[in-house]
């Protein structure tokens, strides 16, 4: 086991459930900071179209088409948010 190979620490079961909790914090932490990536992006390709005088329907067809939303209604929700 590496634990006990390389520093001599026995992992018994409460440091295997720490170390699997760590995991799960890092996993959930790795997540949220994509999510944040992406609305930042949203946010930024709406202030582009914003800005390029684009209509807010035509830059939730954009949305829609480059993110994969659920529907226009979905898409034109981000639009209102970051307009």
């Amino acid at each position: 086991m590496l634990l006990k190979d390389n520093y001599g620490i026995k992992a018994d079961r409460e440091i295997k459930e720490g170390v699997q909790g760590m995991c799960n914090l890092s996993d959930v932490i790795e997540e949220r900071g994509i999510e944040k990536g992406i609305e930042k992006g949203l946010e930024a390709l709406v202030i582009t179209c914003k800005s390029l005088h684009c209509t807010k329907e035509d830059t939730a067809k954009r949305l829609y088409m480059l993110h994969h939303f659920e529907n226009d209604e979905t898409a034109m929700e981000k639009v209102n948010l970051y307009w």
